[in-house]
């Protein structure tokens, strides 16, 4: 079951964004597909696994409190997964704001 979908990721990165951070040269401007699909993938394990042997049961459900935590993650967490493939230095604001996004999650997921 994946928590997000495309849309998920755009509407919290945009759709320049995550166009521009799938592809791993400037040439085209449409989003690179598997790229997306692959980041959205890894997000969804990432938190999966995050969890795997807790007192949650796997994969999380889709009801509206808990899947609207679990979306804003795994969207998070796909596009610093897409930001960070393109082999970016994290010493620009845009970077620095991608890895807080990640500490962010790391840290709201902590205190489940």
């Amino acid at each position: 079951m994946s928590y997000i979908t495309r849309a998920d990721v755009e509407n919290e990165w945009g759709v320049v964004n995550i166009a521009k951070w799938s592809r791993m040269d400037n040439e085209d401007a449409q989003a690179h597909e598997a790229r997306v699909t692959a980041a959205m993938n890894w997000a969804d394990d990432y938190i999966d696994n995050r969890f795997r042997g807790s007192r949650y049961i796997l994969p999380f459900s889709t009801t509206a409190g808990t899947l609207h935590q679990v979306k804003s993650w795994s969207a998070r967490l796909a596009g610093w997964k897409l930001y960070r493939h393109r082999g970016l230095r994290d010493t620009d604001e845009t970077a620095d704001k991608l890895q807080q996004a990640r500490e962010d999650v790391e840290s709201e997921m902590n205190l489940v």
